[in-house]
């Protein structure tokens, strides 16, 4: 998560003919799932991930940096999170989102933040963000993607010779 902060410090503060940065308090928006079926994985984990990380980059790279750091439940709804999105992007300031770690989410913040000239980061999700909906200079993802979960196991698998009688060696 520390990478992600990093990240979106340096999208918004070192690329201004990219995503625009306001110029003030970096602000950070944690848009996440706090009550559905990722927030075991997301949740106030996420929350808590993203603030140890920014004390982590304000105690080294981001010194002499202000950021602060908004939540929201994004209830699994894309049409919610865009909701809570807008408003932090138009009404509060927000610089860069984090976490989202639904698909259809993810698949509808890239527009945004472009149409915007925003950050958003993901932590692992759809391989689509790197296909078809990426946006150079406005996302990044900094995990794993659902092709790298699948990829190895299937490649082991249809390998000759990899199942045997008495399951995969």
């Amino acid at each position: 998560m520390r990478t992600a902060i990093c990240l979106a410090a340096l999208f918004a503060w070192a690329a201004p003919a990219q995503a625009e940065w306001n110029g003030g308090a970096l602000k950070l928006g944690v848009l996440t799932d706090l009550s559905g079926v990722y927030s075991d994985a997301t949740s106030t984990g996420a929350i808590l991930a993203t603030r140890m990380a920014v004390e982590d980059c304000l105690a080294a790279e981001c010194r002499s940096m202000s950021i602060d750091i908004v939540a929201a439940d994004h209830q699994n709804k894309p049409d919610i999170a865009m909701s809570i999105a807008r408003n932090w992007i138009d009404n509060q300031g927000v610089d860069a989102l984090v976490d989202m770690s639904n698909a259809a989410i993810q698949l509808a913040v890239p527009a945004l933040v472009r149409e915007k000239n925003r950050v958003a980061i993901f932590a692992g999700g759809t391989a689509r963000l790197s296909g078809d909906a990426c946006e150079p200079g406005n996302i990044a993802q900094w995990m794993w993607d659902t092709y790298v979960q699948v990829a190895g196991v299937a490649r082991r698998l249809t390998r000759p010779g990899s199942i045997r009688p008495y399951g995969i060696i």
